[in-house]
């Protein structure tokens, strides 16, 4: 806040920036509810903020106005409760409501009035920035547009609601993939891209992770890791989070004792969706056995599942179990990837294991899985 002056604008007419003295540290704020309610604050000290912004038509040379107003402390959280409460009676409302669109979305596309009503209720629920979850009501909007012609208006408002859901956040972006693939609309090639563009615009907008690389080392003598790691939110050991989207990081260090000239390094990995959708059983349960599982992690980052087939080898039957669920949740209905697990698994039979690669073969967790692709596969 010390670079955020006590009232700042932004001034364009006919798209001729006319005054601009908004400061950077704005990009920082966050909303209190959406941008409807006009209400922002610091992260940081909490200082509350009024933002505002007006256009107007004009011929001969449109106007467009920002303003940035500070707010007292007693100011801002009258309106921050009020907010808080109208955001309150909004998710009321949404659950008094949502049944009936619901159901226009199961009779698709029967009734073509009802079906647009419920596309444009559940669009300009998606694109509020504390909208109600839409979770709930995946399975039925997937169905709904894999039963429609697709010039059809509400399927295309459809398809762009189900993009807004994804860019909300790591966990919508998450809960949406997992829809596109029980449903088998991942299969379309217009959803499948979709939660790649998601991915990146949540990268892009959040002020945190925009300025994270995928994969960063440094030198732990010499160098240090970008400041934005510094905000991200410790998980357990080895696992964090960002705060802002909710995207996953592993952070890892490797030492070199014995190497003439060498040094420790460090290094931080953000986490795939698709990585992180198959250790989602282990991130919901951190800090339990964080170590344990980065043992696995570190040595096979980019192949996330044989990390879990090894996991089978540790000692400790928690961290078996944990990966035992991670891999069915990966198996699940999925033949593709019930293939690349029996693969993995014929592989390792014909060759020697590596250090930290070791299958255990005799593993009940492993025959479990085993029989659970072969279900899947239908073998």
């Amino acid at each position: 806040c010390k670079t955020i002056p006590d009232h700042s604008r932004a001034f364009w007419k006919g798209g001729e920036q006319q005054e601009n003295n908004l400061p950077p540290a704005m990009d920082l704020l966050v909303y209190i509810g959406d941008p409807n309610h006009r209400l922002m604050q610091c992260p940081e000290c909490q200082t509350y903020y009024d933002w505002d912004s007006e256009y107007e038509f004009l011929i001969g040379g449109s106007e467009d106005e920002i303003n940035l107003t500070r707010l007292s402390h007693a100011e801002g959280e009258k309106r921050a409760q009020a907010v808080l409460k109208a955001v309150e009676a909004h998710k009321a409302w949404f659950a008094e409501q949502a049944p009936q669109h619901v159901d226009a979305l199961r009779h698709a596309p029967h009734e073509p009035e009802r079906l647009k009503a419920a596309g444009d209720f559940f669009f300009w629920e998606a694109t509020k920035t504390t909208g109600s979850d839409l979770a709930f009501a995946l399975p039925d909007l997937l169905q709904a547009l894999s039963r429609m012609d697709r010039p059809d208006d509400a399927a295309g408002t459809i398809r762009i609601t189900l993009c807004v859901y994804g860019r909300r956040n790591w966990q919508s972006l998450q809960t949406l993939r997992k829809h596109l693939r029980d449903t088998g609309m991942d299969s379309d090639p217009v959803l499948a891209s979709a939660p790649v563009g998601c991915e990146k615009t949540l990268r892009d907008n959040c002020r945190i992770c925009r300025n994270l690389p995928d994969a960063v080392t440094v030198l732990l003598e010499t160098q240090d890791l970008p400041p934005a790691s510094k905000q991200l939110v410790w998980l357990g050991q080895h696992f964090y989070q960002c705060p802002t989207c909710g995207t996953y990081y592993f952070r890892y260090w490797d030492t070199f004792p014995f190497v003439s000239g060498a040094s420790d390094e460090q290094y931080i990995c953000r986490l795939s969706p698709d990585q992180a959708d198959v250790l989602q059983p282990f991130l919901e349960s951190l800090p339990n056995h964080a170590e344990d599982m980065a043992f696995y992690v570190d040595e096979l980052f980019d192949r996330m599942p044989l990390a879990l087939l090894c996991a089978f080898a540790d000692s400790d039957k928690s961290v078996r179990a944990l990966a035992y669920r991670c891999l069915t949740r990966f198996v699940a209905g999925q033949p593709d990837h019930a293939r690349q697990v029996l693969d993995l698994i014929r592989q390792h039979k014909q060759s020697p294991p590596t250090y930290r690669t070791r299958i255990n073969k005799d593993s009940p967790e492993l025959q479990k899985i085993v029989r659970e692709c072969k279900q899947v596969l239908g073998i």
